[in-house]
């Protein structure tokens, strides 16, 4: 991948992934960060080779919105870019943008200020039921799904990762789409996906991963005694399997 970006983002929650790797492995990990972002390729270990899919999956989702934004930018442009103010536009109170005196007179009695149209208000509270019942029922499903993920911390980042998360994903209901990410959580876990146990639940939520290719232990016998290194029980001090 050779783009025109002059840097690119390392999430911390999937540097942990190297916490079972020799130094070796890690620093040809780097090694390879670096040569797909300047558009060549580093001859790999299958342990290193595996961890680095992780990454490459990361940076393609991030140079995929970075490219999205240049081209929204661009096509902005075209279009003349944010509309100039009018500046010979005035009004008697800036901060009042709908044109009305700070009390607006009643016709019957001049001397006392109009007071709110109750439809108008009972409009607005019958609206502001309706937002919290929705934003219940999305933390009624995220609820569900945090008391089955694997890795429960930091609650409060993903919570706020799972409200954008179905705001942006439009799901017909939250409790369908809590469900849909329990049980990819759990086909992932029971497969030994590479570095998915140390992966925060907001991380998860913010980067799509349920849309990852769920990559498993090669069923391939191999005479290289390191291939058993893919075992998910690692000895971190001796980077062997325990």
């Amino acid at each position: 991948m050779n783009t025109d970006k002059k840097s690119f983002i390392l999430h911390l929650d999937m540097l942990s992934v190297i916490d079972g790797m020799t130094d070796e492995q890690a620093g040809r990990l780097f090694k390879a960060m670096r040569s797909y972002h300047m558009g060549s390729e580093v001859d790999l270990d299958a342990v290193t080779s595996m961890a680095f899919s992780f990454f490459k999956m990361q940076f393609d989702r991030d140079n995929e919105k970075y490219h999205n934004r240049v081209e929204s930018n661009r096509s902005n442009g075209a279009k003349g870019g944010r509309p100039k103010k009018n500046k010979d536009l005035k009004t008697e109170n800036p901060k009042n943008t709908v044109g009305y005196s700070k009390t607006q007179e009643n016709p019957k009695n001049p001397s006392e200020p109009k007071k709110p149209d109750n439809d108008n208000v009972n409009d607005n509270d019958n609206d502001n039921v309706k937002d919290k019942e929705k934003t219940d029922r999305v933390d009624d499903a995220f609820n569900k799904f945090w008391s089955s993920y694997h890795k429960r911390q930091g609650k409060a980042q993903a919570l706020k990762a799972s409200r954008q998360a179905v705001k942006r994903e439009k799901p017909e209901t939250p409790d369908e789409f809590a469900d849909m990410l329990i049980d990819d959580c759990r086909k992932r876990i029971e497969s030994g996906q590479f570095g998915f146990d140390n992966l925060n639940a907001s991380t998860y939520l913010n980067n799509n991963r349920w849309e990852d290719e769920i990559v498993t232990k090669s069923t391939e016998k191999s005479d290289d005694p390191w291939d058993d290194i893919w075992i998910p029980n690692w000895d971190t001090k001796t980077g062997r399997p325990r």
